[in-house]
């Protein structure tokens, strides 16, 4: 078996810190969080417990370059992050961050399962592809090769499932972060991501119709229940708008409930109404 390596480099005009490349260094964790939540991301290849940033920060070109590796599943998967959400908002101002360049900013490459990228043999692949052009050491999307290093074409209609699943993964993701929040304000912020004005919850002991009632049932959450927390329990069921998730709340060590929420997501790709089991 085998799984690609995804690596993204590029020269920021100004060093880290910068007040020019600020809004980019705000985006690095929203955008490695995003590929957390992505179906087939396998993972970032640092050792446990590197302190190493999410983003490769390099000291040549005066502290302005920005590398990043992550692993996948297969090329479908990463093509979905790369193109979908919150990577394709950054990548759609990347001429605000980046300066322009006849080099790639990106390549893909297979490694076996057991394999663990290096930055050593990231650059040493990114300088082939440069040199060489695409093969079966490193690669675009649009001359793709398979892990039997033949050229390969990325289907383009799983893809877009996958981008579909993604948006999905991270709304639900954003919905339980509420409700997981306890500062007022920070909670409201992330329900007006995630939550239509006018969706509906409901669970066997309250009801809201707008999202000012859904923020006023979890913040009486957080009062009578302190320090509890929700975890979703495994993947999620979805079709046509509808969705089907499980989740966990542990309310102190070793005291837990399990349920099991119905929802919906409307045209804007907002939950419209949640119906809770538990």
């Amino acid at each position: 078996m085998a799984k690609v390596v995804f690596m993204t480099t590029g020269l920021l005009h100004e060093p880290w810190g910068h007040p020019r490349v600020r809004e980019f260094e705000q985006r690095v964790a929203g955008v490695f969080g995003g590929a957390e939540s992505c179906q087939g991301f396998l993972g970032l290849p640092w050792p446990p417990g590197d302190s190493t940033p999410l983003i490769y920060r390099s000291g040549d070109q005066a502290g302005r370059t920005a590398n990043t590796l992550s692993v996948w599943r297969d090329l479908e998967s990463v093509f979905a992050f790369a193109y979908a959400g919150v990577h394709a908002e950054a990548l759609g101002r990347r001429q605000e961050w980046f300066e322009h360049s006849e080099r790639p900013g990106y390549a893909a490459w297979w490694v076996p399962d057991d394999h663990v990228p290096t930055w050593p043999d990231a650059h040493a692949r990114f300088d082939r592809l440069c040199h060489a052009g695409p093969s079966a050491q490193a690669f675009d999307f649009k001359h793709a090769f398979g892990p039997d290093g033949q050229p390969y074409q990325i289907d383009r209609k799983a893809a877009t499932g996958l981008m579909r699943r993604n948006e999905l993964g991270v709304v639900l993701a954003g919905y339980l972060a509420a409700w997981n929040e306890p500062d007022a304000g920070t909670r409201r912020a992330l329900l007006e991501r995630v939550w239509a004005p006018d969706g509906h919850y409901t669970d066997p002991g309250s009801h809201a119709t707008d999202l000012a009632g859904l923020d006023a049932i979890i913040g009486a959450f957080h009062t009578g229940s302190p320090g509890a927390s929700f975890t979703r329990d495994g993947d999620f069921d979805h079709h046509h708008g509808h969705l089907r998730f499980f989740w966990r709340l542990t309310l102190r060590p070793g005291v837990e409930i399990r349920g099991m929420d119905y929802a919906q997501v409307n045209a804007a790709g907002k939950l419209q109404t949640i119906v809770g089991f538990f």
